[in-house]
């Protein structure tokens, strides 16, 4: 199952989605592959975008002002 399909799977075990609506979720979708211990937002960076992790993970971290 591809990334496009996992999402959409996911999407539709929480809301009913018609058709026209899952064809519109598919024509926005962006697939993007991050490698390991690449960064997806760097301090200060705003996203302006949803992220749905289809396989792997994400760590989170802050920094405090001493680093």
């Amino acid at each position: 199952m591809d990334a496009k399909e996992i999402l959409l799977s996911h999407l539709r075990e929480t809301i009913d989605l018609t058709s026209e609506e899952e064809s519109m979720e598919c024509d926005s979708y962006k697939e993007t592959h991050l490698k390991k211990k690449e960064v997806l937002l760097f301090a200060g960076e705003i996203s302006n975008h949803m992220r749905f992790i289809a396989a792997g993970s994400l760590r989170a971290y802050h920094m405090d002002g001493s680093g």
